[in-house]
């Protein structure tokens, strides 16, 4: 981090409560909870997707589909096989 603040780069950092040394570094800080480590990725998961949202709502990306898996928006309908050779992974669409 140092390295980029160096060649004038911005950072932005997810921290734990109470974590001055990065705080003195970042130029935004997002605060989650002190958690056991264990639950650290399920709370920073939620404000990298929102900053990952808000950043391509920005660069005018459609965002509006985003959550529809991509036979759905292409107005294919995907119909998983009944038959016992399903971890094949193929695919039928209709």
């Amino acid at each position: 981090m140092v390295e980029v603040k160096s060649r004038d780069g911005r950072i932005m950092a997810v921290v734990t409560e109470g974590d001055e040394e990065i705080r003195k570094i970042a130029d935004e800080v997002v605060e989650i909870p002190d958690v056991p480590e264990m639950l650290v990725p399920l709370l920073t998961v939620i404000p990298l997707q929102l900053l990952a949202y808000h950043v391509a709502v920005v660069k005018g990306l459609d965002v509006r589909h985003a959550a529809q898996p991509r036979e759905e928006r292409d107005g294919r309908i995907y119909q998983a096989p009944l038959s016992a050779n399903f971890h094949t992974g193929k695919r039928r669409f209709l």
